[in-house]
């Protein structure tokens, strides 16, 4: 066997060809952190943690501290599944959070009882948290297995639904997500390039960039290789 310290807190062990994989992450570290509502939530296990209204250090609701409402939302009890969250964004006025097959979306508040259940998208999401991206009031980009997907209003309602925003595309990135490690999949992320609003999607070493601008007539998508992988958008 080869054992690899891949310096994430997680042990590669190579058997006959096969990587077997183990954590040290300890079973409550959050996978994501988004700032809604005055708190800080975050995504760990099938739970979506938050925070005391305006004070991002309390998270534990156990704390003493006067007028601690810090909590969390079990997934698993509004939508099927006990799925593992790992990333959230917000759609609209509600929070959106992502598993690798499901989209839930609550209706948030800073009174923790008035958060509510909107609705849940099924057989749709991420396994890569760091790809979820919010564009503009009614766009929210993610990569799926699938694609490129972001869900947006239904025309002339406020009901989300799925659109495949990638298909032009979509073939050509499944074919090179096919040659990345499961890692390096969940380690893509997505960023609005401020100088121009388009899409930038990082997966291995190439940044896929979406083109859209409806006034224009013009929507495409290109890609740049810059020969390394990006770790991180600022």
């Amino acid at each position: 066997p080869r054992v690899v310290d891949n310096d994430r807190d997680e042990i590669t062990v190579t058997l006959d060809g096969t990587d077997y994989k183990v954590t040290g992450l300890a079973s409550g570290m959050g996978t994501s952190v988004f700032v809604l509502q005055q708190r800080v939530w975050s995504t760990v296990g099938s739970l979506w943690r938050y925070s005391m209204l305006q004070q991002p250090t309390i998270w534990d609701p156990a704390n003493v501290i006067a007028d601690n409402d810090a909590g969390a939302l079990n997934i698993s009890e509004d939508s099927e599944g006990n799925a593992n969250l790992v990333g959230a964004s917000q759609y609209q006025e509600l929070g959106a959070v992502f598993s690798a097959d499901r989209i839930a979306l609550y209706s948030v508040d800073v009174d923790p009882d008035n958060f509510s259940f909107s609705q849940s998208l099924d057989n749709t999401g991420t396994v890569a948290g760091g790809s979820v991206v919010r564009y503009g009031n009614n766009d929210l980009f993610y990569l799926d297995y699938t694609g490129v997907r972001s869900v947006q209003a239904q025309q002339g309602t406020v009901a989300p639904y799925v659109v495949d925003s990638g298909s032009p595309i979509d073939p050509f990135l499944k074919e090179y997500l096919d040659t990345l490690t499961q890692q390096q999949v969940a380690d893509a992320k997505a960023v609005i390039e401020p100088s121009d609003g388009r899409l930038w999607l990082a997966v291995g070493e190439r940044i896929f960039v979406l083109s859209r601008f409806p006034n224009a007539n013009i929507s495409g998508w290109s890609y740049y290789s810059p020969g390394f992988e990006v770790e991180a958008f600022a």
